[in-house]
C-alpha cells in the first residue's frame, strides 16, 4: 500500500512539472510553456560570525573564509588592491565597513531592488569572482 501511495505522489509531482510556471529541482530553472529559462533566484545571504577585533580598519577590506581559524585568515588590505587582484574565491565573505558581505550572494540584484543599499566597493569586488 505504501508503494502505491509513493508512486501516486511521484506521478502527481511529475505531471505538474510539465505545466508552465513550476520550479525545477535545481531552483534555478523555471519551466514556462514547455521551454526552460535560467533565472537567478533571489536567496538569502549567508551570515558568518567574525570575532571582535577582526574587522578591517575603515577604508580597508578583508576576506574571511568560514571554517578557517581567525589567525589564518588573509590580512586586511586596501579595497582597491582587492579589486585589482580579482582573487576572491567563492564561499568567502568580504569584511567591509563593519559588516560581512556574502560573496556568493547576488548583491547587484539586491542593489537593483534597493538602490544605494550596497556599497560600490562591495559591488566591484564581488563582480571579480569567477562564477
Amino acid at each position: 500500500m505504501r508503494k502505491i501511495i509513493l508512486a501516486g505522489a511521484f506521478l502527481m509531482l511529475g505531471g505538474c512539472a510539465s505545466y508552465g510556471g513550476v520550479r525545477g529541482p535545481d531552483h534555478g530553472v523555471i519551466v514556462v510553456s514547455g521551454r526552460s529559462e535560467r533565472v537567478r533566484e533571489p536567496r538569502r545571504a549567508r551570515s558568518v560570525r567574525v570575532p571582535p577585533g577582526h574587522y578591517p580598519p575603515p577604508g580597508e577590506c578583508r576576506l574571511w573564509y568560514p571554517g578557517v581559524s581567525p589567525g589564518h585568515q588573509p590580512r586586511p588590505v586596501r579595497c582597491s588592491r582587492l579589486m585589482r587582484q580579482a582573487r576572491v574565491s567563492r564561499g568567502a565573505f568580504l569584511l567591509y565597513d563593519g559588516r560581512a558581505w556574502d560573496t556568493d550572494y547576488d548583491w547587484r540584484g539586491y542593489d537593483r531592488r534597493y538602490p544605494g543599499s550596497v556599497p560600490r566597493v562591495v559591488l566591484r569586488i564581488v563582480a571579480t569572482i569567477d562564477r
